[in-house]
């Protein structure tokens, strides 16, 4: 119970402090300092980066004192923020801590101020006669339109009319920001976590369709390159076994031509063998005839012919055999001509055979080419179909969504007060509000502001625009110094009724043996003893 009873009281007196002018006053003095430096451009200066880190060095400061003086430690400090953040009723003022650490809600928070100051100055340079009253409503209006959206006529005529209007519109201008910036504050949480909640599913459903739709379209083509690649390989295949088998085919059939050839040879040459054998026999008979013959009519009595009947038959059938030859020889010659045009007509025809072939060959090729011409065209065109429904498909996935609507301050044209911290600017996700409507109605004011001063010298001597700025400066160090004074008196007042200043170091202040005055102890110690009496009965 002891335990619990601690965080409560700190608890009780960390969200007192968060609301207190100790923790508010140092805050918007350091902002009312430095945003002069701060104008509505985008490029991010490197004094934004050194005023941010003197802003996050003086909010710890006062935190780190404030944790000293309760005795607090890190871990128990952050518990009680969380405890805090999920408290409906303590998380707007708990959400300034968390605020303190961006930098885009800062840079924002510090130009939106600058801007505020200087219709402040330009109110008090009416108010001391530097600047006409016509002046200063024409400018106040041209501000109010660019607030607003609200339209002057143009006609002069109806001028007095329009600023009746104008008066009006911003009585329920300031009535509608009112309820408004109440509304908010009550929906804001609440509306903020559920749109996170929703555009992070949201954020994560696209992410994970389009990655399954990055897959589904790399495995895509992953199947047709493979699909291709074996395609590719079998008409390879294919082309290549076709050639091996006419290789295999030509080379059968020049075997057949060389052994037909080798047979027509041997015959030939056996034929001529026999020829020539047949031809020596018959020489060698009728060398034997004549010798006998000679023998014959060597003799003293010639031995008629008769005598030798043998001989004459002989004879007989040795010229029916030369004649039987001679006709054989012929038919030989006659069968070895047809055969050897027969032998030409078939090579010309297996030449013509050839021919042919090779045409048809050729042909086949040239199909082949243009059918697979074609069936890369065809591929080639359902890809390009199925990459554009592809394409649209993402592109109607990730259009931009639809713009919801939200309700959001608008600009106040009220100045901040010295003892209000607005804690919504100083907001976390207050950094993603587009100010750009802001900043350049802050920008035309601007303008205005040097056209009013431009005028003023119309009567005499033109005023310079450095004479002019010059003097705006002046005017605003006045005003920033009128504004210290206040709340260093806000901040005495408060200190002496028992408020505890932890910008400063113990250092800086009259201490007691612990370090910082008794005076703060004894309120601390109050309301310990007030929680321990409480928690005894």
């Amino acid at each position: 119970m002891e335990k619990g009873s601690n965080i409560e009281w700190i608890y009780d007196y960390l969200v007192q402090f968060l609301k207190s002018p100790g923790w508010s006053l140092p805050i918007i003095q350091f902002i009312d300092d430095n945003c002069s430096h701060f104008d509505n451009g985008e490029e991010n200066k490197l004094i934004y980066t050194s005023l941010f880190e003197q802003f996050q060095k003086m909010i710890d400061t006062l935190l780190d004192n404030l944790l000293k003086e309760l005795n607090v430690s890190a871990e128990l400090f952050l518990h009680i923020v969380d405890l805090g953040m999920k408290n409906h009723d303590d998380k707007v003022v708990f959400e300034q801590i968390v605020a303190c650490d961006n930098f885009m809600s800062f840079k924002k928070l510090m130009t939106k101020r600058n801007k505020e100051i200087e219709v402040e100055v330009v109110k008090s340079m009416k108010n001391e006669g530097i600047a006409s009253e016509e002046d200063l409503e024409l400018a106040l209006e041209k501000q109010e339109i660019a607030e607003v959206g609200y339209a002057l006529a143009l006609s002069i005529a109806w001028e007095e009319e329009q600023r009746r209007k104008a008066r009006e519109a911003e009585e329920e201008f300031n009535r509608v920001l009112k309820e408004s910036e109440l509304e908010y504050k009550a929906n804001f949480d609440k509306d903020r976590s559920d749109e996170d909640t929703r555009k992070k599913k949201k954020e994560e459903e696209d992410r994970l369709i389009r990655e399954r739709m990055k897959k589904e379209e790399e495995d895509r083509k992953r199947r047709e390159e493979e699909e291709e690649r074996l395609a590719r390989e079998k008409r390879e295949k294919d082309e290549a076994e076709r050639l091996r088998l006419l290789k295999e085919h030509e080379l059968e059939e020049k075997r057949k031509r060389e052994e037909q050839e080798k047979k027509e040879k041997d015959d030939a040459e056996r034929k001529r063998k026999a020829l020539e054998l047949q031809e020596y026999e018959d020489r060698k008979r009728q060398d034997g005839l004549r010798w006998v013959i000679k023998c014959l009519w060597q003799l003293e009595e010639p031995i008629p012919l008769s005598a030798f009947p043998a001989f004459c038959d002989e004879e007989s059938s040795q010229e029916r055999r030369e004649r039987e030859e001679a006709e054989k020889r012929r038919k030989e010659k006659e069968d070895l001509d047809r055969l050897l045009e027969e032998t030409r007509r078939l090579q010309k025809q297996r030449e013509d055979d050839e021919r042919k072939r090779q045409e048809e060959v050729k042909l086949r090729m040239e199909e082949m080419h243009l059918q697979r011409e074609k069936e890369m065209e065809e591929i080639r065109k359902k890809a390009e179909a199925e990459a554009e429904r592809i394409r649209l498909e993402l592109e109607a996935m990730t259009g931009a969504p639809t713009q919801e609507r939200t309700v959001r301050p608008r600009v106040s044209l009220i100045p901040m007060q010295a003892m209000q911290l607005d804690v919504n600017v100083l907001d976390l996700d207050k950094g993603r509000t587009d100010l750009t409507k802001e900043l350049q109605e802050a920008e035309n004011l601007r303008r205005i502001t040097q056209n009013i001063m431009r005028k003023q010298g119309e009567g005499g001597r033109r005023e310079t625009v450095a004479e002019r700025e010059e003097k705006l400066l002046k005017q605003r160090e006045l005003l920033l110094a009128k504004k210290k004074m206040e709340r260093e008196q806000m901040l005495k007042d408060f200190k002496d009724s028992g408020g505890i200043d932890f910008s400063q170091e113990p250092g800086d202040v009259a201490k007691d043996a612990e370090g910082f005055p008794r005076k703060r102890n004894s309120v601390l110690d109050a309301k310990r003893n007030s929680y321990r009496g409480r928690d005894n009965h």
